[in-house]
């Protein structure tokens, strides 16, 4: 069962890297090399979620992979299936993964080696990666949800902002500010990732600049994507004295 529920959680999270990496998705696209992006990031998951130890972790509940399982085929099927409606699919297949690693096992050996859970950093580098993983804004307008107002602001903005506001919600409704967390390299990925993220998207109001952004940001991505998975795949349970600080 552990061998299945590893599995689930694997291919779920290579879904939602694919579904999510649009950057790189159009870069490889230059060269007709799209169908070969779940290679490299298959790798990546497998490097990141080997060192963070996160399949033997994994929640037993069956819940969790009843959801990630009709999501990631949900995602699938977006290849042969055309409508606005499936857009909402990646947030939700982000969302399952994201609650998913926040539920995994504290490791053994540092379980009480709690540092404290960097605020600030994990509210910046969620805004982040959530404004270049999906597009909410675009997708409600897709189905008929938009306002004039919105309308009128550049998208980079409006998406941006969205952005801010889901990482808000994340942040208070699963509690994880008031969450300590074991030992892990998460900061090492998030700083580097939220500077090229600042750099690469000041860089793209330049025209002799854009192409050399969209590597930067692309790399931005990547840094940020692992760092979430490492700060997330960490966080040890909520505690009274957590709430207390």
């Amino acid at each position: 069962m552990s061998a299945l529920r590893a599995l689930i959680f694997f291919v779920a999270y290579v879904a939602m890297m694919v579904a999510t990496f649009g950057d790189a998705d159009a870069l490889l696209s230059r060269w007709r090399l799209q169908l070969f992006l779940f290679v490299p990031l298959a790798i990546i998951a497998i490097a990141v979620l080997g060192h963070a130890r996160v399949l033997p972790r994994l929640p037993e509940s069956i819940g969790w992979y009843v959801a990630l399982l009709a999501l990631t085929i949900a995602d699938f099927s977006t290849i042969v299936i055309a409508s606005p409606w499936l857009a909402f699919v990646t947030p939700a297949l982000m969302l399952a993964v994201g609650l998913t690693l926040l539920h995994v096992k504290p490791r053994i050996g540092d379980l009480y080696q709690g540092q404290t859970m960097p605020g600030f950093t994990a509210f910046l580098a969620l805004t982040a990666l959530i404004s270049l993983s999906i597009t909410p804004l675009k997708d409600l307008a897709a189905v008929g949800v938009s306002h004039p107002a919105i309308d009128r602001i550049p998208w980079p903005m409006t998406n941006l902002a969205a952005a801010a506001v889901l990482a808000i919600l994340f942040i208070l409704v699963t509690g994880i500010r008031q969450r300590s967390m074991q030992p892990n390299p998460a900061k090492a990925w998030l700083v580097p990732g939220i500077v090229v993220f600042i750099v690469a998207a000041a860089a793209h109001h330049s025209k002799a600049m854009v192409d050399y952004a969209r590597y930067a940001l692309l790399a931005g991505h990547l840094l940020l994507f692992i760092g979430v998975t490492y700060l997330l795949g960490h966080l040890l349970p909520s505690r009274a004295s957590d709430h207390m600080a």
